[in-house]
């Protein structure tokens, strides 16, 4: 008796997932030459969105809004405005499970729908990561000025928002909105989260980010908050602190300082590179052979004849390997 209930369960559960393979089949069939169509205009006749079909719905157009642009993502918009999605995205943030939310609030963003800003605004600091991001990128696609406070507010607190996803979000919601809120982060972080908030300067305006950052390079205490300056410094002022910073006794902030040099660097900037090719340190004395490489107006014949010429052979050779790198390069 035992062995045949178990028989008739798994025969149930394949015609369930059977049943549901063709509901699957024919919403996909329905919908997907619908969501065609909006790359040239919105279709004049759409079906009834069912309710039970909404979170499928909006699953399959979040993915098209994340990898479309412009013109058709304001006429998907368009679409699911019209079939009620953005009435059914509000339920399953009210009513759904963990999934149906997150399609949701992913939905809301997309349509920059701020009737549950409130909602959104609480999420962020959920303790679910995925959760909490997803309503930050929620709200900044909704309005990126009202969002930016409170949204890198929580940058300077949370560990589990991934850095790429970070930035992408960052460099969506635009400098006008994250630079002023992005420098009162990194100015109240405390010393650990400092140095990732200060990387994230690159997304902000020059002349809001440069101040933060000369101010931070004359603390030559904190080592990871260096560091992260001088992977953001973009402000050819910062130029006579970093030609400072390459005779740092820390190895890794002569490194950082060489690679700032390949940024911002001058002609009068190829004695101290030079000098930088005899480094103790392999990876200072590569970095410096870049640096040295990408200066305005030394030409790869120059760089062949120092790698001939001085009298280092440290320097010769770390010479010699970044001229075959830009020959491969070519």
């Amino acid at each position: 008796m035992l062995l045949f209930l178990l028989l008739m369960q798994i025969l149930l559960m394949r015609v369930l997932i059977a049943v549901r393979r063709r509901r699957e089949q024919r919403f996909r069939a329905l919908w997907e030459p619908l969501f065609a169509e909006c790359v040239d205009a919105v279709p004049a006749q759409l079906p009834v969105l069912e309710r039970r079909d909404a979170p499928a719905f909006l699953m399959i157009w979040n993915h098209l809004q994340e990898s479309l642009r412009d013109e058709v993502t304001e006429r998907l918009n368009q679409l699911a405005r019209r079939v009620a999605a953005d009435e059914a995205a509000l339920s399953l943030l009210r009513h759904g499970g963990v999934r149906d939310r997150l399609i949701a609030i992913t939905a809301l963003g997309h349509l920059r729908d701020d009737r549950e800003w409130d909602r959104l605004a609480e999420l962020i600091g959920s303790e679910d990561g995925v959760v909490s991001l997803s309503a930050a990128r929620a709200l900044m696609r909704i309005d990126a000025d009202r969002a930016a406070r409170p949204v890198i507010g929580q940058l300077a607190e949370r560990a589990d928002w991934p850095t790429a996803i970070v930035a992408a979000m960052l460099a969506e919601a635009g400098a006008d909105a994250i630079s002023g809120p992005l420098a009162e982060a990194v100015g109240s972080a405390g010393p650990e989260r400092a140095p990732w908030l200060i990387r994230l300067l690159e997304f902000a305006h020059s002349e809001v980010a440069g101040p933060v950052v000369r101010s931070l390079l004359e603390d030559e205490e904190a080592l990871e908050k260096v560091i992260a300056c001088l992977r953001v410094a973009a402000d050819p002022v910062l130029l006579d602190r970093i030609r400072e910073l390459m005779h740092d006794p820390r190895w890794p902030v002569r490194l950082h300082a060489a690679q700032a040099l390949s940024r911002l660097g001058t002609r009068d900037d190829e004695a101290p590179l030079v000098a930088a090719l005899s480094d103790p340190q392999w990876w200072v004395r590569y970095r410096a052979a870049q640096a040295l490489a990408s200066l305005p107006l030394i030409s790869v014949s120059h760089i062949e004849h120092l790698s001939r010429t001085l009298d280092d052979p440290f320097s010769r050779d770390i010479l010699c390997q970044v001229l075959a790198e830009k020959e491969l390069a070519c």
